[in-house]
């Protein structure tokens, strides 16, 4: 984001631009680059610095001094917390969840419910759904609101802070989770049995070898998500050789003020 052009993000995030710009030029190094990720959580900002060797201790504390000044929930370089004054909080569907650092999220709240909306009413018959790459429990957490769930994902924090917003939630059902990495592991087919939905969002380069075991599978109701158009044609396209119907499929523009597009399909066997 440059952040004197910052015209698509959030009002807290355009009213911060000129302390975000002060910490930009604070920590920029004198060869390479500074990425800043700026996450409007619903108490406030969290910030993350990246792109940059490991700061010394008297550039730590200009740049916390300056982050408790302006008032950020927390600061982070990489995935290494410098301070936080109060745990930025992110709302999947209606549960509270702490995001690690630099984690993934979606790009806007309003986008993020409704896909969630389409999964959960496109699942709603199931019993027992795998929710694969889950992140920090986008879907996984609100769907332990209907049914059973497990849910694999390869990045350990983001499982950590799913697992601590379910621990901390009243009333959702089991929800087993799994560290995995789903490009080299796929779940098998016969380990997707046991399910009888299952929702699938994985980063740009879409689930070709975990879409082939899903084709194969029992599994009646699936979602996918992708954020990939391209991939996420491929990846219909096996599932649709192996005996899936694709029912419905929602284009998302959650990416504001940019070509790309999000995808919510939904396929019934």
């Amino acid at each position: 984001m440059d952040v004197s052009t910052a015209t698509n993000a959030t009002a807290p995030i355009r009213n911060a631009l000129p302390c975000l710009r002060a910490l930009a030029q604070m920590a920029a190094p004198k060869k390479g680059f500074l990425k800043l990720q700026i996450h409007d959580a619903e108490n406030g900002l969290d910030v993350t610095l990246s792109g940059r060797s490991r700061p010394g201790e008297s550039d730590v504390r200009r740049w916390t001094n300056h982050a408790l000044e302006a008032g950020f929930l927390r600061l982070n370089i990489d995935d290494e917390i410098l301070i936080e004054r109060e745990r930025p909080i992110t709302l999947m569907d209606t549960i509270e969840v702490c995001l690690p650092p630099g984690a993934f999220s979606q790009a806007t709240r309003t986008a993020q419910q409704s896909m969630m909306d389409l999964v959960k009413v496109h699942l709603k018959k199931c019993k027992f759904i795998a929710d694969l790459f889950c992140g920090a429990g986008t879907f996984a957490l609100p769907l332990a609101k209907q049914s059973k769930v497990y849910a694999a994902e390869f990045h350990a924090p983001s499982l950590t802070a799913m697992d601590r917003a379910w621990r901390e939630a009243r009333g959702l059902k089991p929800l087993k989770w799994e560290r995995r990495d789903l490009f080299r592991t796929p779940l098998l087919t016969r380990e997707l049995k046991v399910f009888d939905g299952l929702v699938f969002d994985p980063p740009r380069a879409g689930a070709e070898a975990q879409a082939a075991h899903i084709a194969k599978s029992t599994v009646k109701y699936v979602a996918a998500i992708s954020c990939n158009p391209s991939t996420f044609a491929r990846d219909a396209r096996i599932l649709m050789d192996g005996g899936y119907r694709l029912q419905k499929v929602t284009p998302v523009d959650q990416f504001f003020y940019s070509p790309h597009i999000e995808v919510v399909g939904l396929f019934v066997k």
